[in-house]
């Protein structure tokens, strides 16, 4: 019984120590680096002035770079199309997670 008290404290203990996704909002992208596990993307976020410069490894293995892959359109269509498109990121920091969960495009008014 002391075992799985102890199980069940060391899950609680490091599932809240873990970090959670982030979201970003890019107003433009003027750079973005795909290596085969770290991602690099320089931009101006939402609401700033400066760029910024993000960088963030993906755990995702060859077969499964899906989330990645899709990203490559929506992030050359930022580059193309400046002041027309917002960028909307989400990644996950904690080091052994996934890393990139979602991109999209949303129409700037």
């Amino acid at each position: 019984m002391t075992r799985s008290l102890f199980a069940l404290a060391l899950l609680a203990a490091t599932s809240s120590a873990v970090a959670a996704p982030t979201s970003y909002v890019f107003d433009s992208v003027s750079k973005f680096d795909l290596g085969a596990r770290l991602i690099t993307l320089t931009g101006i976020l939402q609401g700033e002035s400066t760029p910024t410069t993000l960088t963030w490894v993906d755990n995702t293995n060859g077969d499964n770079r899906y989330p990645v892959n899709r990203c490559v359109p929506v992030l050359l269509t930022m580059i193309e199309k400046p002041g027309r498109y917002l960028l909307n990121l989400s990644i996950d920091p904690a080091e052994l997670n996934v890393g990139t969960i979602s991109c999209g495009l949303e129409l700037k008014n």
